[in-house]
């Protein structure tokens, strides 16, 4: 389950067992007590199997308890006669709703990044590029990590030297039916065909509950070079290629969405 399932999830079943206890004409702070506890206690028990960070859990947590306590508050005014709720309270209790809410998007956001319309919408350049807006990790800032840079930008321009031209197909169909040969073809400078390279496909989920896994694409033709991809879950995807021939080295990241089966 991803974090809007758990999420809004548990909050109907706050206010589900909510109504239960009240209809078992348990009291009112009871209800909210046991209301907010047992979707609590459910969820840390979920996450000590598969653990999703800490910020995740803070949230859940967090909004768990927030929401049994604006039951528990609205139960009480409820069963003290016919006076409204004063506004102090509802704009407090709007305030903290709209917060869990903007938090629950910033951690899906980190965790998926923006969907690929949004960033084209709000993102300069976006759609003329690949972009990435999930949390790539800590990104260390020292010399060795200055050294990456020059080395990656190093790479860069040498490979655009290169003047190689490489096209991947079947990658949508392989998303689509989570898995499926593709292939890549590729051409160097001169538009003759690349024989005899080593490509190979690195798959990393963008919700990195798994480790990267390897494809290496055997040559079928002269330049052509096919392997099948299998994705294990559903979410966004990075692909790495990368084709080596001799000292000569090139490498393209591609995206994609596995939508659930």
């Amino acid at each position: 389950m991803n974090l809007v399932e758990t999420l809004f999830g548990g909050i109907l079943l706050i206010v589900g067992t909510y109504q239960l206890l009240r209809l078992a004409k348990i009291g009112n702070y009871w209800r909210g007590v046991l209301s907010g506890l047992f979707p609590t206690v459910g969820y840390l028990v979920l996450a000590s199997r598969q653990w999703p960070g800490g910020d995740v859990v803070t949230v859940h947590v967090t909004v768990f308890l927030a929401a049994a306590t604006v039951m528990t508050i609205i139960g009480g005014n409820k069963q003290g006669g016919t006076a409204k709720l004063h506004w102090a309270p509802v704009m407090l209790v709007a305030f903290f709703a709209g917060l869990a809410v903007l938090m629950a998007s910033f951690v899906m956001i980190s965790i998926r990044g923006l969907p690929p319309e949004l960033a084209k919408l709000f993102l300069p350049n976006a759609a003329n590029r690949q972009v990435h807006t999930a949390f790539s990790g800590v990104v260390p800032h020292d010399d060795n990590a200055a050294k990456t840079i020059s080395q990656h930008l190093n790479a860069q321009e040498r490979q655009r030297k290169l003047g190689w031209n490489v096209e991947l197909r079947g990658l949508e169909d392989a998303a689509r039916n989570r898995g499926a040969e593709v292939s890549v073809t590729a051409w160097d400078r001169e538009m003759k065909p690349l024989r005899n390279a080593r490509v190979k496909l690195v798959l990393q989920p963008l919700a990195h509950t798994e480790g990267t896994r390897d494809v290496t694409l055997s040559e079928t033709e002269p330049g052509s070079y096919r392997g099948r991809v299998e994705f294990s879950q559903p979410g966004r995807w990075v692909l790495d290629l990368q084709i080596e021939r001799g000292n000569d080295k090139y490498q393209v990241e591609h995206s994609v969405s596995v939508p659930k089966a």
